[in-house]
């Protein structure tokens, strides 16, 4: 090979490697060391659910829960909202004067509306406190699953039947069978009411600001209320006139309970 042979070959070499000179695949590096997927993290762990939703969303999609941030307990809460709304509305409509009534008349048209009115007075505030309760549940839930949604939809059907009852109220005046209806609605609303906050807590999404203490007073201020309004079904048969007296008793007794869990 002459002189000008060589240094090209030199230079082949010097670029790609004397063949003669294999490199040992174990100097290239471990195949397993180049890129560990353990040292990559778990995916599992990289972004866990509350990590995913957030500190006030512990939940974990893959068990049916959605979350407080979710669309699912957004439009349930809105929901929950306008039928409340539109139960109080409905119960204005118990409020009205009959057509072709006289100038003169107006005095008896308004003396002859006061049961109506009463009754009125006594729905409202009896919604209202329930509407406030419902809040202060939701706040507790961390999620919502199914069966949590199918409980909540029973609970505003029973919102929404509540005009009715007080409609037979205020036309039917001391009759005793109109507060039974009354009555047996209220109670089944606290039935709902409490047995949505004791599957939440079985089902493992209250939030973890609810403790022990303020879980079983509120578990007995729904069952306290829904045996006192189911006494008041067959009470209210014998004495109907003192039936919203303990109606009223007893959603005070709750307003101070309430206070108390706090």
């Amino acid at each position: 090979m002459n002189t000008r042979n060589r240094a090209r070959a030199s230079r082949r070499w010097t670029r790609y490697g004397d063949p003669g000179e294999r490199h040992d695949p174990d100097e290239r590096g471990d195949p397993d060391e180049r890129d560990d997927p353990d040292e990559r993290g778990d995916p599992d762990e990289r972004d866990g659910p509350g990590e995913r939703d957030g500190p006030e969303d512990p939940t974990d999609r893959r068990r049916g829960v959605h979350g407080r941030e979710s669309a699912r307990f957004t439009r349930t809460v809105a929901l929950s909202n306008g039928v409340f709304g539109i139960s109080l509305t409905l119960l204005v409509l118990s409020l009205s004067i009959p057509g072709g009534t006289a100038g003169g008349d107006l005095g008896r048209a308004l003396s002859a509306l006061l049961p109506n009115a009463v009754a009125f007075g006594l729905t409202v505030f009896v919604v209202a406190l329930y509407w406030r309760n419902h809040n202060e549940l939701f706040e507790s839930f961390a999620g919502i699953d199914g069966t949590l949604f199918g409980l909540n939809v029973g609970y505003l059907a029973l919102v929404a039947l509540v005009p009715f009852p007080n409609e037979l109220i205020g036309t039917f005046q001391g009759e005793p069978l109109a507060y039974a209806v009354f009555g047996t609605v209220l109670a089944a609303l606290a039935v709902v009411d409490t047995s949505m906050f004791v599957y939440a807590r079985r089902r493992g999404i209250l939030r973890s600001e609810v403790t022990e203490r303020s879980y079983r007073i509120d578990v007995a201020r729904g069952v306290l209320t829904a045996v006192v309004f189911a006494v008041s079904v067959p009470l209210s048969l014998l004495l109907a006139a003192w039936t919203p007296l303990l109606w009223v008793s007893l959603l005070l007794v709750d307003v101070a309970l309430d206070r108390a869990s706090k």
